[in-house]
């Protein structure tokens, strides 16, 4: 199945960065949202009401709509 998701290399060699454990929320649907995520390692699952929307891979990014339209996170 091909897709036309965008890999992000650019952040390989970020100093500063956050980690998550397996199964930890890093933001919740209707939160605000001040920040991107590029994911380094591992992988992200977006949910929308419970629901998994998409699974994000490494050197894919998340959360950035936030900070495009201004509103609160539209998913989990």
């Amino acid at each position: 199945m091909e897709t036309n998701r965008i890999k992000v290399s650019l952040f390989k060699s970020a100093s500063e960065f956050r980690t998550f454990k397996a199964g930890e929320v890093i933001f919740t649907e209707g939160s605000e949202g001040h920040e991107m995520f590029v994911v380094r390692k591992g992988q992200v699952a977006l949910k929308i009401h419970g629901k998994i929307l998409t699974t994000i891979e490494e050197d894919e990014t998340f959360g950035e709509m936030a900070l495009i339209d201004r509103n609160t996170r539209s998913a989990t």
